[in-house]
């Protein structure tokens, strides 16, 4: 088993892109006319949302390999991320 972590450094690479998008999504709202409770609002729910996510990764990691399915995930992020706009 190789116990090298190199490849982790692209889950801190993605993190640092997708970082700012939580502060990015907060200004977007209250740019549109929306207040802190609108805020809130979508806090709770991209909160409520991680739950299920991270329930559905972990029963693909329990079942796969777990670099292809972090692979995968970041793949499938990147792509969300550059069809949102």
């Amino acid at each position: 088993m190789n116990k090298s972590l190199r490849w982790m450094w692209s889950a801190l690479v993605f993190g640092i892109s997708s970082g700012p998008l939580s502060t990015l999504v907060t200004l977007n709202i209250i740019d549109l006319g929306g207040g802190p409770l609108m805020v809130a609002y979508a806090i709770t729910l991209s909160n409520v949302v991680l739950i299920p996510a991270s329930m559905f990764w972990g029963f693909l990691a329990d079942r796969f390999e777990r670099k292809k399915i972090i692979l995968s995930g970041f793949g499938f992020a990147t792509l969300f991320l550059a069809l949102a706009p």
